[in-house]
Parts: structure tokens; sequence; C-alpha cells
């Protein structure tokens, strides 16, 4: 029995599909628009390296969204709300106790599949819109005002730091308030190191951002790592980079297990009528945190991988 199976470029192949949803959701690339019209036309794009980036660089835009779930919200004690703010603040307050889509309230620069959010990537601070109606360039996000939050968000709270105007991006006070009002959320992040030998200001983050280079910091006398865990030499956020590893040997490993369950003397699939002299042409089509899900649609049986066993559906 000869089984083909290729469950990393089934994933490059799921992406691309992931990205022309998205180009209709009102997503696009501001770099890369021949990649841009090649998907939305459909047309087959085979160069490995250009279907690779297309992953991280989607994977990117999906780091940038804020999964929808209740979380408690904490703010930070010395936050003022201007009261040309409050119905949208009071709208926000309520869509993070009720686990609401915030991610209408980001950027518009979420919307560029190209983009990154350097202050995201580096100190894991978001900033969100607290306007009360659609914008009028993106009616999909919130209106923009000149006021934006400043916020840290984890799967189960979201710390309020500021609501200012723009323009901190760099500006490690940030950090510096987090940590005192709330040093639990900073805590995973906290070093064992007694001190650095510099301190870098706002203008040195801000060009060592551009340089995509990371450093320690020192927060109230305390030194972190950034709580972002920074970004590889190309830009992309560490975690993204980590995160395609993790599936890609992951993947790897249930197409060497797929195939031992195929190709074994012991394994005859009777209800699918597989025989010995069958080629089994093997499709994934999603995969969670248990299990991988594969598909023969010639042979009509679909199959589950586990890190330890493959099973029927």
């Amino acid at each position: 029995m000869k089984v083909e199976v290729d469950l990393y470029q089934d994933w490059l192949d799921g992406n691309i599909q992931e990205i022309k949803v998205a180009l209709n959701e009102g997503y696009y690339f501001s770099v890369h628009k021949d990649w841009q019209n090649r998907i939305a036309n459909g047309d087959e794009i085979k160069d490995l390296g250009i279907r690779e980036r297309l992953l991280l660089l989607n994977l990117c835009r999906c780091y940038r969204q804020v999964p929808a779930r209740k979380r408690l919200l904490k703010v930070c004690r010395d936050v003022v709300v201007p009261p040309e703010r409050s119905r949208g603040w009071s709208d926000f307050v309520k869509e993070i106790v009720d686990g609401t889509d915030l991610n209408r309230r980001l950027s518009r620069q979420s919307l560029d599949i190209d983009s990154q959010d350097k202050m995201l990537n580096h100190w894991r601070i978001q900033h969100f819109h607290i306007g009360v109606g659609p914008d009028a360039k993106h009616p999909m996000l919130i209106q923009r005002e000149s006021e934006i939050v400043y916020a840290y968000v984890t799967p189960e709270v979201l710390y309020v730091i500021d609501v200012a105007e723009h323009g901190k991006w760099a500006q490690q006070q940030l950090l510096e308030k987090l940590d005192r009002d709330y040093p639990e959320a900073l805590a995973p992040y906290l070093t064992n190191a007694l001190d650095i030998s510099w301190e870098a200001d706002e203008e040195d983050y801000k060009r060592l951002r551009k340089l995509n280079l990371n450093t320690m910091l020192k927060i109230n006398g305390k030194i972190f790592v950034e709580p972002g865990m920074g970004v590889a030499c190309d830009g992309t956020p560490s975690q993204v980079v980590m995160f395609m590893l993790r599936v890609r040997r992951r993947l790897d490993k249930c197409c060497q297990m797929i195939k031992q369950y195929f190709e074994s003397t012991v394994c005859v699939d009777t209800p699918c009528q597989i025989g010995v002299a069958d080629v089994v042409r093997l499709r994934m089509y999603g995969f969670d945190n248990r299990y991988v899900y594969v598909c023969c649609k010639e042979h009509h049986c679909a199959y589950k991988i586990s890190e330890n066993a493959v099973e029927r559906v």
C-alpha cells in the first residue's frame, strides 16, 4: 500500500485559502499587492518561499487579533477617561466583560497583512479605539478618535494601563505603571539578573525596533525580558516563529505516524475497503491542540492523529 501525504503543504494550501477569506473581509497587503491579486484571482502559488512567507504573514495577522472571550478588567489607578469618550469607554468595558469581539477596536494597520505591531511584538501592549460608530474608511472597524486605550491583554485579564493620545509606542512608563499596580502581569518575564549595563530610553527603543533588535528591560529596579518576547531578525514576532516551528515538527511527526499506520502489514482498513495495492491520498482538513485531522476522499475515510495514536473518525 502506498500512502501520499504532505501535511505541511496542506497547511500552506489552507493558509492561502484563509488569506483569501480575509481579503474578502477587508484585509489587504500594502506591500505584496501582486500576491494579493494572485490570491484573490485564485491563481496557484507554487513557489515555496512565497508560500512560507504568506504563512508567516497570516500568522502575524492572527497574532495581532484578540480572541473573543470573557475577561476580568483591571485598570491602573491613575487612568482618566476624557468625558467626551465616556460612551465609547462604557461600550469597551461591557465588551471586555461580556467577551465580545474587540478586534474592531484595533488600529487600521491591523487590516494590513504586511504590517507589524512593534509595541505588541516587544512589550505585548496593544491599543484600542473607543469610538462609538463605524469607521468611515473601514466600516468593519470602530470610529477612530484621538485618545486610545493602551492595554496589556492575557487570556484571563485585560489590564488598562492608560487612556491617552497616540504616540506612546516606546514609552517605558507604560510598563512601569503596569508593574507598579499589577506586578503579577509581568511576573513571568522577571529575571534573576541584578542589573543591566545599559538602559534604553524612548528614542533607543525606537531605533532598536527599527533594526529588529531585542533588549532587556529595567522596570522599577527589576530586570525583565521583553513581555512580547521580541522578534526574529526579519521582524517576525518570536512567538509566531516558535509556533510555526512547533506545528511544522508536529505535522512531520504525524506524517510518519500515518504512513506507518497504513503501510504496516497489520493494518487492514476493511470498512474503507482499502487494499494492499491501493494508493491512499491523504489531505489535512484541520488541527487543534490535541489532534490533526486528515481524510481520503477517494476511499471516503477520515482519521485523527494524536501524539501517540491514529484513530478513525
